[in-house]
Formats: structure tokens, sequence, C-alpha cells
């Protein structure tokens, strides 16, 4: 599916833009991390339930039959395979007259005012109640951006905002360290590849993969330590840090090995999760079918204007009660990965409609977030800090309630910069909307940000200033 979708053979893929920044697409990143995480992982519980594992025993949590864990695996499939046939339907040409963001300075400026900006946005925002989604979003944003002005403050124009962004890059990494999540720091990584690819392609795959695989190595270790401490013993993030990185420093390396394979096994993979709830099925409890569907279309209405309205936490842990997953008394959370409510909605069916809906989703978002915010590069910028949800998913409910709220928020934005004169709409070339001009051999003698098929930036000369 990876090979068909991404060497063009579903056709499709000229609406994309130059090929360096075709890699911001939902179709690339979002199928690739939803894939890829959610999917492809299972080969790690496959091992383990057959026993190869180098701990010379299965440590997985949750232990299905091989069976339950092929048929789960066949349905990994299936929804991958409807993923990537919703992305390729909601693939879209540029419009013929794209909105321009107005800037006079550098890709590297940009970003990184649209990071401190998001951030000040967010902290404003969070004082208002109801509002935690918008803020949550707000502070993804600045950290997007952060992470993408890394790539363009290499080049050599604009070397004077390195020491700014690689600062602002290494307190992102840091906190993200501090978090106890390893997704935090994953993402973070991986977001600096992608927006340093389109300058540097070579040095961003094989020194950010470098990285990215180091990190996935010592981090299970060392943020299990840090989540001990944080939880149980009540200490403070940074006190927790340094902990983390001294029991890095002391462990050994069968220590590592079995930390690593219990988070691939055990974190990394959801198919055990998934197996025991086709146990359940195939044991005779009943699915959930449409009640999760109505869940998910009422999870959206904000409390404030419905006082009785459910926990959304509780209804969806409640799957995994009824379903044996869990026991009620565990503090455990396991919440259902969107395979698993497609499943319990309506099996084959349900998972073939539901990554369908996905998939068209994640384009057409990309494309609202392209026509109006400056091009594939920025528009990329703002789909992942708003859409990062369709990065790997969640339960139903939350997905709904998150998608609802970003769908808003790109609405308001685009209006907002409409309103303060930030975008313009520049009339398109004959033919825009179909065809893009190839991009330059040598992209790093340009700005990509201002190359008109690269990104899109409106350069305001001193006489639109004035």
């Amino acid at each position: 599916i990876f090979l068909y979708t991404w060497s063009g053979n579903a056709g499709g893929l000229e609406n994309l833009g130059p090929k360096r920044i075709r890699i911001l697409h939902p179709l690339f990143l979002m199928q690739g991390i939803f894939a890829g995480y959610g999917f492809l992982t299972a080969i790690f519980y496959w091992f383990d339930i057959n026993g190869f594992s180098p701990t010379g025993a299965s440590v997985s949590t949750f232990l299905v039959s091989l069976e339950t864990c092929a048929e789960a695996q066949r349905l990994y499939v299936l929804a991958h395979a409807s993923l990537a046939f919703g992305l390729l339907l909601g693939i879209k040409p540029a419009r013929r007259q794209p909105s321009k963001i107005r800037w006079s300075g550098s890709a590297a400026s940009l970003l990184l005012v649209i990071s401190g900006a998001a951030a000040v946005a967010g902290i404003l925002l969070s004082v208002v109640p109801g509002l935690t989604q918008f803020v949550q979003m707000f502070s993804r944003l600045s950290v997007v951006a952060g992470a993408a002005s890394l790539g363009p403050s290499l080049k050599l124009s604009n070397r004077q905002w390195l020491p700014l962004s690689a600062g602002l890059n290494v307190f992102l990494m840091v906190a993200a360290l501090a978090s106890g999540w390893k997704e935090e720091v994953l993402v973070l990584v991986i977001l600096q590849i992608l927006f340093a690819f389109p300058y540097y392609p070579k040095i961003a795959v094989t020194g950010g993969l470098t990285v990215f695989v180091g990190f996935l190595f010592v981090l299970p270790l060392m943020v299990g330590s840090i989540r001990s401490k944080r939880w149980d013993e009540q200490k403070s993030k940074w006190e927790t840090l340094s902990i983390g990185i001294e029991t890095l420093m002391d462990s050994t390396w069968d220590d590592m090995v079995e930390s690593n394979w219990q988070f691939l096994t055990g974190r990394l993979s959801e198919v055990s999760m998934f197996g025991k709830f086709i146990e359940s099925v195939n044991g005779g409890n009943r699915p959930e079918g449409l009640a999760i569907l109505r869940q998910a279309l009422m999870s959206p209405v904000p409390r404030i204007l419905w006082s009785g309205k459910p926990n959304l936490e509780r209804l969806v842990m409640r799957r995994a009660y009824d379903h044996g997953v869990i026991s009620e008394l565990s503090s455990v959370s396991a919440k259902p990965h969107p395979a698993v409510d497609a499943y319990l909605m309506g099996g084959r069916i349900g998972t073939l409609l539901s990554f369908m809906f996905i998939g068209w989703v994640g384009s057409t978002a990309f494309a609202f977030c392209r026509d109006h915010f400056g091009g594939v590069l920025l528009g990329g910028l703002f789909f992942n800090g708003l859409f990062s949800i369709l990065w790997r998913g969640n339960a139903f409910e939350f997905m709904m309630a998150t998608l609802v709220s970003a769908v808003l928020m790109a609405l308001a934005l685009s209006q907002l910069f409409k309103v303060f004169g930030w975008t313009s709409r520049l009339p398109g070339r004959k033919g825009s909307g179909s065809k893009t001009r190839k991009s330059p051999r040598r992209m790093d003698r340009l700005d990509p940000v201002g190359h008109a098929d690269f990104a899109g930036l409106h350069r305001v000369s001193p006489a639109e200033k004035s």
C-alpha cells in the first residue's frame, strides 16, 4: 500500500506540489505515522508470542492466540487500505487564486513569529474556561512552527535566526524529555526532520533518522524512571529529568534491551489489546454498534451548553471494562485505538467506512490549509499543528471532538488572517489549478517559502508597507 501510493501509481500526486514538500501531505506524513505506528508495529507482538524475543520469554501484557493476532492484522490491512483510499479521494488541486501570507522577512523569521504568537495566544486563552481544546491546538501549533524554523534557519542567508531557532528547539526537546512522554520527544524529532527535508533532504534523512532511532532506543528506560518518580514521589519535572538521565547512565545493555522489547510489544503496538476485544466479541459479548457513532456525534457539544453531558473518559473506558480488557479497579488507561472502535461499530464494513472517512478528512483539511495559509509548506505547518489528532488517532469520541474544534480553529484563523490583511489573494497563472511548475534543481539557492510553487509568500514591497 505504501509503495503503491507513494510511488504515484495511484495518481493525483501531481496536485501535491513539488516533490520535496509532498512529504507534508497527509498521503505521506499522516499515512506514514498512522499506519506505521498503528498497524505495522504489530510485527513485534507477533515475534513475541512466537518466542522470538531477545529476553527469551514473552513479555506482552495482554496475551492472545496467534489466530486472534492474525485476525487483528487482517483488519489492520483493511484499515490501512481504506485510509489510503480516503486520502487519495480527498486530494484536490490548488485553487487558481491561492492565498499568500504577506511577509517581508525570511522563512525562519516567519516561523519563529508564528511559534511565539501561537504560544502567547494559548496562554491568553488558558484563562478562559471551556477552551482547553483550543489552548492545546495553539500549543501544538507553537511547537510545530518552532521545530519547522530549524531547517530554514540553517540556510546561509538566514543564519542570523539560527541562535534563536536552535535555542528554542533545545528548550522544546528538554521540555519534551521532562514531560515523561516518549511521544512528545519522537514527534518533535519527526517535525524537525520533515521541515528540514525541503532544504537539506540528505542531511535530514540520514542525520534525522539516526537521532530518531537513538531516542527510540534510550527513551523507554529513561521515561519509565521519570514517570515512576513523578507519580509515586510527586517530584518536579526537572528533578525527575535528572533522575532519568542518571538511570540511563547507570543501566546495562541488558536493561535497555528488556525495556525496549517491553515498549515495542506492549506500548508501541496495540494489537494485543485489539486481540482482547476480538476474543470478547467472538466469545459472545455484543459489540457496541452505532452507540459509538452516537457518542462521537455528541462529543463536540461544549459542556457549557450541555450541563448533563456524559464524561467522555468514562464512556470510552466502559468499552474496555465491558469486554474484559482491563479491570475497573485498575488505574491503567486503555482507550481503544480507532481500529478497535471501527470494528466494534460495524466489523469489516465499519472498518472500511470509518478509515475512508478519516483519510478523506485528512486530505480535505490539508487542502483547506494549503489554500488559505500560504501554500503547501505553510499549509502543512497549520495542518499538522491543528489536525495532529489525525497522526495516530484516538477513541472516536475524542477524535470527533478534537476534529470539530480543529475545523473551527482553521476557519477562524483563515478569517482572522484575511481581516487583518495578513494574507492576500493573488491572481493565479493560467492552468494553475491542474499543473505545478517544476521546482528548481538547486532549491537551496532559494528561500523555499518565498518560491511561488514551493509554499506561497507574498513579498511585501516598501511601497505596500507605506
